[in-house]
């Protein structure tokens, strides 16, 4: 049964409301005046219908038939999203607060992430993948709803709900979760409570906290002042930590490497900082003239059985990124050498390699044992090697040659 969390439906004048009441008005919560079918909705939840048999009662209710089903269920999930943004429904946690603010949605690889914040200290790498800018994202993604206040379907289009809505809110959380320890560094502390993680950053000048659901949905980060002029900076990086948590649940696992788009599939050159991956993409692209697609981190995914590499926008000091998809052709793991010689690795040696180089969470065992899981999955369907090379044309040349190589091998298949 759904409970409506600290909250009362009510009828002021003929007019209804769902207003908060208790702890969620010292929360500052805000209440909804409700449509016909938001009530509709409500009331369902209170006699202890299930958000299954929704559809089937908004359906008898305004008569529709069953081509209407699928209009009617997205009609549903956007008000449940509204629903637990608000804190009305169970799942969020108490530490989660989240007005009801206009929100801006961005496409990020298939998760859809939305901001309550102005549009000036939203960070500006967010924006090229701003949904209202991606007119092929539109067509995908969007379906047939209703405008708000309207209860006829089929009259407008929407979006679809968001997979992560983060809040941002200025100054110190009321509440501070308290649970056993997943990461501690010099840089964050990363908490598990029962009900949401807790992600303290230690040497930001800007952020204090960040509290997220445990299904990664929800993600509340309270900053010290709206006037910092690193805000926007602390902040593009502090997401990151949520949205590669949503991004897992999904089955996305970013890595950190540098790629190129060569024969029509993406490249990814691996290794720890410092040791050439921007230099040897440079190669190639002096070389060669291959676009480079990201100079630091890259979003692996499977599309329609096949591994696939998506745009992100965090992309290191390089300044390079991009909002398209690409096949992945491979990942070539590079080690300094005073020579240039490819070697193979054993399917097992391909799959922990991959895996330690992912920058996904791996907080928990059951996040690593997923995430060893993908790398297993897509391990046999890439070209994997290790290239010791110098930073010099004759590395490109030959990590070049065994790459053209694969690519033939694959071909004569």
């Amino acid at each position: 049964m759904t409970s409506l969390n600290g909250y009362l439906l009510t009828e002021l004048s003929g007019q209804t409301y769902l207003l908060p009441y208790g702890q969620n008005i010292a929360a500052f919560r805000r209440g909804l005046k409700m449509n016909e079918t938001g009530t509709l909705i409500c009331r369902a939840l209170q006699d202890g219908k299930t958000k299954e048999e929704l559809p089937a009662l908004l359906a008898s209710y305004y008569e529709a038939d069953e081509q209407e089903l699928p209009l009617l269920r997205e009609d549903i999930d956007r008000f449940y999203e509204q629903l637990r943004i608000l804190g009305v429904l169970d799942r969020p946690s108490p530490c989660l607060c989240f007005p009801t603010e206009t929100f801006q949605k961005f496409l990020i690889g298939t998760v859809i992430l939305q901001i309550n914040l102005e549009d000036e200290l939203i960070p500006k790498e967010f924006w090229p993948f701003a949904v209202r800018t991606q007119g092929a994202a539109i067509d995908s993604l969007t379906t047939s709803g209703t405008t708000e206040g309207n209860d006829t379907p089929g009259q407008a289009t929407a979006l679809p709900p968001a997979d992560l809505t983060v809040s941002v809110r200025f100054g110190q959380p009321t509440q501070r979760p308290v649970g056993k320890v997943l990461i501690h560094s010099a840089e964050l502390l990363i908490l598990e409570a029962e009900d949401c993680y807790s992600l303290t950053f230690l040497s930001s000048p800007d952020l204090i906290t960040c509290h997220m659901d445990k299904e990664a949905r929800f993600a509340c980060f309270y900053c010290r002042s709206r006037d910092s002029e690193t805000l926007r900076e602390e902040l593009f990086h502090g997401i990151r930590f949520a949205w590669l948590l949503t991004a897992e649940q999904q089955g996305l696992y970013a890595i950190h490497s540098a790629s190129i788009l060569y024969r029509g599939n993406a490249w990814l050159f691996s290794a720890s900082s410092g040791t050439g991956k921007s230099t040897h993409a440079k190669l190639w692209q002096d070389l060669y003239g291959t676009p480079m697609l990201n100079g630091d981190l890259n979003l692996l995914g499977i599309k329609d059985g096949e591994p696939v590499v998506y745009g992100l926008p965090w992309c290191g000091t390089s300044g390079i990124s991009t909002t398209e998809t690409s096949p992945l052709g491979g990942v070539i793991f590079l080690q300094q050498s005073a020579h240039n010689c490819t070697e193979s690795l054993s399917a097992d040696e391909r799959s922990l390699m991959l895996c330690q180089r992912l920058i996904s969470p791996t907080w928990t065992k059951d996040m690593l044992s997923a995430a060893l899981s993908f790398c297993e999955q897509i391990e046999p369907n890439i070209t994997c090697f290790r290239l010791c090379c110098t930073p010099d044309r004759e590395a490109a040349e030959v990590c070049r040659a065994a790459i053209d190589a694969a690519l033939d091998r694959t071909s004569i298949r």
